[in-house]
């Protein structure tokens, strides 16, 4: 066997694997605002994400119908499989609209208690700056914010199928 091969370019571009052309580019769909086939939500979803108190009652309750649909007939659910998953969408869809308030950085938000051994204050980020907590103190005050954002959407007519109410 000899230890050098001279280079033979008419053979390497024989056996060399091109790269394939580029693919096309897409053409983008037209808005389809005024078609009767979507819904007045789907055409509010494309605007911005809720903020506090931009989304009214019907607005949620839409939201948790979407879940809920996709979850069924995508995703290949039960109804009230889907509207569970779907609820608990909304909940954290809810919470995420609702940050929690910047709090100043030597009191936990939960115990409002200072630092503690073993047990530091935490940042958060939070609307407006850091919200401040103890490890310790973050499961309780969660289990908290949850059930506000609970109690909110069942007011606004967004209630849990777990909890064997009507939807």
């Amino acid at each position: 066997m000899r230890a050098f091969q001279k280079f033979d370019p008419q053979a390497y571009r024989s056996t060399r694997v091109w790269p394939s052309p580029p693919a096309k580019a897409a053409k983008v769909a037209k808005p389809a605002s005024t078609d009767p086939r979507f819904s007045n939500f789907s055409n509010f979803s494309r605007g911005t994400s809720p903020n506090r108190d931009s989304w009214s009652p019907a607005d949620w309750r839409a939201y948790f119908d979407e879940r809920a649909a996709i979850r069924e007939y995508e995703g290949g659910l039960a109804r009230d499989q889907a509207e569970r998953f779907a609820f608990e969408d909304t909940v954290s869809h809810w919470l995420s609209a609702h940050p929690a308030p910047a709090t100043p950085p030597d009191q936990c938000v939960h115990c409002r208690h200072t630092q503690r051994t073993n047990d530091v204050l935490l940042p958060m980020l939070a609307e407006g700056g850091h919200t401040w907590i103890h490890n310790n103190c973050w499961t309780a005050w969660y289990a908290t914010r949850r059930s506000a954002a609970i109690a909110t959407l069942n007011a606004m007519g967004v209630v849990s199928a777990a909890a064997g109410e009507p939807l």
